[in-house]
């Protein structure tokens, strides 16, 4: 529990909870300006938050619903009422999570969530195989993020990823190839059927459209790193080397201060 404004929306944004019970009237910011900018940032907009209030009257309900509360619970408390609806919006919770876990897309960026991209890595890496055609990979990561999220805060870095990936997205052009987001800041594009050269001018445009950004909310300019890799799949090889292996072409570029590509190609390595 904690007693003012300012120090519950620190708590909440490093350890967000399940549900939150929120005072109207605290020191320094209020509830409603606390729920107001909750709801505001991506990482805790979603979590249900239910005002505790000594006011019922229906002008303080109509603000709480405005502000992005789901519920209110009148003083003095009725114990058996407080319990049954937390234990109601925990229920709820759990079924919206529910749901967006079953979804294919990321809802901060918009591209394919990282499981998805599992799948249809490896649909396509058979298929490859199959048709003993090209399958190419690339990986972006966003340059020196760390210090822009240390420097500008979430809602900046949330930005950043958002436009970034709308970029990246805008650079693909054929519906077969997949944009995904690999993990918290990284990005995968799977090419299938694409050689290194077109795999490469593919990963030009994107690192020339995401430096054309400029800058984000962030008062910093915005580039990424690429690694990409290229292989023919033959009976008998893995898929998780050309994802190690463009990982480790990323990690190249990175080590060059980004904003360039770096790239190879395979002719695989035995499963063992």
């Amino acid at each position: 529990m904690v007693l003012d404004g300012q120090t519950a929306l620190e708590y909440v944004r490093s350890y967000p909870p399940d549900l939150i019970l929120l005072d109207v009237m605290m020191p320094g910011l209020n509830g409603y300006d606390v729920c107001r900018k909750l709801k505001a940032e991506e990482r805790t907009r979603n979590i249900p938050i239910i005002f505790i209030t000594a006011k019922g009257e229906m002008e303080d309900e109509v603000r709480w619903l405005e502000v992005g509360a789901i519920d209110y619970i009148t003083k003095p408390f009725n114990l058996p009422i407080v319990r049954a609806k937390v234990r109601k919006h925990l229920e709820l919770k759990k079924y919206c999570d529910t749901l967006k876990g079953l979804s294919p897309i990321d809802e901060l960026t918009g591209a394919s969530k990282r499981r998805f991209f599992d799948v249809i890595f490896r649909l396509e890496w058979g298929r490859a195989m199959r048709g003993e055609r090209p399958l190419s990979l690339i990986m972006t990561d966003i340059d020196f993020f760390d210090a822009l999220c240390e420097k500008y805060g979430q809602k900046a870095s949330e930005d950043c990823l958002k436009k970034v990936a709308q970029e990246l997205s805008a650079s693909i052009r054929r519906s077969a190839d997949f944009l995904a987001r690999y993990d918290d800041r990284r990005f995968a594009v799977i090419l299938p059927e694409t050689d290194s050269k077109g795999t490469a001018f593919v990963a030009e445009r994107m690192r020339a459209n995401v430096e054309a950004l400029g800058h984000t909310s962030a008062s910093e300019r915005v580039t990424i790193s690429l690694g990409m890799t290229t292989i023919i799949p033959s009976k008998g090889y893995a898929s998780k080397m050309l994802e190690e292996e463009v990982l480790r072409m990323l990690d190249a570029a990175k080590a060059e201060n980004g904003n360039c590509v770096k790239s190879s190609e395979l002719k695989g390595n035995e499963e063992e």
